[in-house]
């Protein structure tokens, strides 16, 4: 794409509030407005659940390595998890079993209750 071209796609997205500029020092730094963050979180969690999804694909056996979830973006993890709930999929529990030993304990405790919303009830 032409150097053009990207600098209008971005001075679009700062239009429309998608992003904007900081100053860090004397260095302009784009950042995502809460707009633009609220877009970017949901594509990255979509993102993240695509990749659970090629994990079981893949026959992988567990453990399965969660460690690249930890210190994320809470928000963005959350949406995760409201994401693999909604799909209402029980296959997904050994991910997340194997997630909730490397993460913080609140992250911990809603793995739990996912984990606890997808059991099949016997």
């Amino acid at each position: 794409m032409p150097e053009e071209e990207v600098l209008a796609r971005i001075d679009w997205t700062i239009r429309h509030g998608y992003l904007r500029i900081i100053y860090q020092g004397k260095l302009p730094v784009l950042v995502f407005s809460p707009a633009g963050w609220a877009i970017e979180r949901d594509a990255m969690a979509d993102e993240i659940v695509r990749g659970f999804d090629a994990q079981l694909a893949n026959g992988q056996l567990r453990p399965y390595a969660m460690e690249h979830l930890k210190d994320r973006n809470r928000e963005m993890i959350l949406q995760v998890l409201d994401k693999v709930l909604a799909s209402g999929d029980n296959k997904y529990i050994p991910l997340l079993e194997d997630w909730s030993l490397v993460d913080c304990r609140k992250i911990r405790e809603r793995i739990a209750e996912v984990i606890g919303r997808l059991t099949p009830c016997s």
